[in-house]
């Protein structure tokens, strides 16, 4: 349904004006009772400090994906041929804007080279995509890849397919420019201010350990978060952000963003408030809205400021207006009784930050009531420790497998299903673990990797320990299950998804299969 901007006057903005005043006067109150306390303020920049670290990815995890792109681009190739109508296939979305995690979705968007169209129409996106799944289908066949998903009815069709190995779910859409433009803005938004990225690593991190961070499940989506912790810096006293209005001023294409941004390093240098400061005041803005949403309130990064907007025929449960196209409500998919669930987040964090601040509980408790780990740079422990049964999986990664850590593995991924908002990119959910088998055996978990589980959505990630001590690379799989060119444990070779050999960096190789 399209939406359509309607602000408010007469009576109903002034009513809007004095609720906004007393919210604001009860975010600065309950921000001078949490955090009185400077020793303890000290203590949580610490552990917010180390919370990014922990789950910052690793540079093999960037080439991974770099080279999940590359795999993509060669099969577009192999589809379309050398020619001036194949397309390119782009990233955009967390790991575009460079805040990811092991678990994010891989967002990528297939645009055609010759499209001269400004509208590009929806029968050939489906064309295009189906074209694709064939390929996919096949490739699940031999066991490359799973979870093989054509969404074809949503707003945005999108195609869904896991990398068999590392469980990295990529989303396939078409012609998402608008998607590949808004995440090169944000990316040169943060470096206006290191506190924007980590703000904003931090609060995804949060949605996904309570399990908010879903337009699938109607509760939020990863750039509903982002463009919220914007706004929240654009509002402190003084400002960390400018409005987005004046950074794209000049224009919104990447060059000229580009320019602007340069005018605005440094912009918010006068602000002093720490990361800690200013998470807790990010959920004490937050609370003090609750009942202000169905009023219409609604909160602009373009502006920098809060609005008045009903959409459509209906206001929005929350409402966060998009940068690019201010009819749009990139909360759209909030539900009345979600909104409630998110709400008791909210709540719940607060309460916990201020029993911290008062000495009433202790650090680690902290943590993990917020993200669900421990202060360890190697581990990552989630909010419960139920067990998962492992689910059988019958082939391996076509990329190079991550290697353990600190006595663990590393390669964990996530299953769930589309929402169908490609530009809100296909939001982030907690990655589900699965234990190692004891023996490794080939066509259950492979070379003792984490595994994906295979059933279920949106579940806090469970806690699992390798079975018998720390993991050992079992011996080589049976031909045929090797996958893309998997790489194995060193010592091992493999052949890429065309028959291919690959060379391993240590060791002798030899052929499978």
């Amino acid at each position: 349904m399209a939406l359509r901007e309607k602000v408010f006057t007469g009576p109903h903005e002034d009513d809007l004006q004095v609720l906004k005043k007393k919210a604001e006067k009860f975010e600065l109150k309950e921000l001078e009772r949490i955090i009185p306390n400077r020793g303890k303020l000290l203590v949580l920049e610490k552990l917010l400090n180390e919370a990014y670290l922990i789950r910052r990815p690793k540079p093999s995890e960037y080439e991974h994906r770099k080279q999940l792109i590359r795999v993509f681009n060669e099969i577009a190739r192999e589809l379309y041929g050398n020619s001036s109508c194949c397309p390119v296939v782009e990233e955009f979305g967390s790991f575009s804007m460079d805040l990811f995690t092991t678990g994010s979705d891989l967002d990528l968007s297939v645009n055609f080279k010759n499209n001269s169209q400004s509208v590009f129409p929806r029968d050939q996106k489906i064309k295009a995509l189906r074209k694709f799944a064939r390929k996919f289908y096949a490739l699940q066949t031999g066991g490359h890849v799973r979870g093989v998903q054509p969404v074809l009815s949503a707003k945005v069709p999108i195609l869904k397919v896991i990398d068999a190995g590392s469980g990295v779910e990529c989303d396939l859409s078409v012609e998402n420019r608008d998607g590949i433009s808004k995440s090169a803005i944000i990316r040169l938004i943060t470096s206006i201010d290191e506190r924007f990225k980590k703000l904003s690593f931090l609060m995804k991190a949060w949605a996904k350990a309570h399990d908010i961070n879903s337009s699938k499940d109607r509760t939020l989506n990863s750039l509903s978060i982002i463009l919220l912790v914007a706004f929240h810096l654009q509002n402190r006293d003084p400002p960390i952000l400018p409005p987005f209005s004046e950074i794209l001023k000049d224009g919104e294409d990447v060059a000229s963003v580009q320019k602007s941004v340069r005018k605005f390093r440094n912009y918010g240098s006068k602000n002093t408030e720490t990361l800690g400061e200013l998470l807790v005041s990010f959920l004490l803005k937050l609370a003090s809205v609750e009942k202000l949403w169905p009023k219409g309130l609604c909160a602009s990064t373009y502006l920098g400021q809060w609005t008045s907007k009903t959409w459509a025929t209906k206001i929005a449960s929350m409402s966060v207006e998009d940068f690019t196209d201010r009819t749009q409500n990139v909360a759209r998919a909030v539900g009345k009784s979600e909104v409630e669930k998110i709400y008791s987040r909210i709540h719940f964090s607060i309460q916990r930050l201020s029993l911290f601040m008062n000495g009433e509980i202790q650090e680690s408790v902290l943590n993990e009531s917020l993200f669900g780990i421990t202060n360890t740079l190697h581990h990552h422990p989630p909010l419960t420790t139920t067990t998962t049964p492992m689910q059988p999986r019958a082939a391996q990664s076509w990329l190079p497998r991550p290697q353990p850590v600190g006595g663990q593995w590393g390669g964990m991924g996530t299953q769930h299903q589309a929402m169908g908002s490609g530009q809100e990119w296909a939001d982030d959910h907690p990655p589900k673990r699965m234990r190692v088998a004891a023996d490794g055996a080939p066509g259950t978990q492979g070379w003792g990797t984490w595994g994906p589980e295979l059933g279920g959505h949106n579940q806090p990630a469970k806690r699992m320990r390798a079975a018998e001590g720390a993991p050992t690379p079992p011996p080589p799989p049976p031909p045929g299950t090797q996958g893309w060119g998997n790489w194995g444990p060193p010592g091992w070779g493999a052949e890429d998804y065309r028959g291919r050999r690959v060379q391993q960096p240590h060791g002798p190789t030899y052929r499978l299969g």
